[in-house]
């Protein structure tokens, strides 16, 4: 029975007892040494020349933070790649929309025409237009419909 307790409750006490301080102990110097190859921390003091300097933050570059850097560096020229790509799509997209209104106000005007060369007055367009501004949307629709007329002008078909 006495065995029995010792492997149960006395065993794990002492490994623990033993093993947790060198745990610790190797933890303490694992990380001062990380610490120390990294950079020696704010405040330390360095004699430089016979000169004293209080809080110097040294930092050392090692080869793993130089590429760090290099891919911190490549990150922000994809960076700005993107963004050039983006602000590129913006102009061009200005650019179709400014070839839409164009489009837009040629339709506009051929559509004038051919309301005057029906005798339909333009002035009554305009105040149909400004009339609870459900107009607008109507002279689209005229427009898309005169633009299906034009497309399908005798002239324009192909001869049968």
């Amino acid at each position: 029975m006495t065995v029995d307790w010792f492997w149960v409750a006395v065993y794990p006490a002492i490994v623990v007892a033993v093993l947790d301080p060198l745990i610790m102990i190797g933890q303490c110097i694992y990380h001062r040494q990380e610490n120390n190859n990294r950079r020696i921390s704010e405040g330390a003091r360095i004699t430089v020349l016979n000169k004293t300097v209080d809080n110097v933050t040294i930092e050392f570059t090692s080869i793993k933070s130089e590429r760090e850097r290099r891919e911190r560096k490549g990150e922000r020229e994809e960076l700005e790649r993107e963004e050039l790509e983006r602000e590129e799509l913006e102009r061009e997209e200005l650019e179709r929309e400014e070839l839409e209104r164009e489009e837009w106000k040629e339709e506009r005007r051929w559509l004038i025409e051919e309301l005057k060369k029906r005798g339909r007055q333009v002035s009554v367009l305009e105040a149909e237009r400004k009339e609870k501004g459900k107009g607008l949307r109507e002279e689209k629709n005229a427009i898309w419909w005169l633009s299906v007329f034009r497309r399908t002008r005798p002239e324009e078909r192909a001869p049968a």
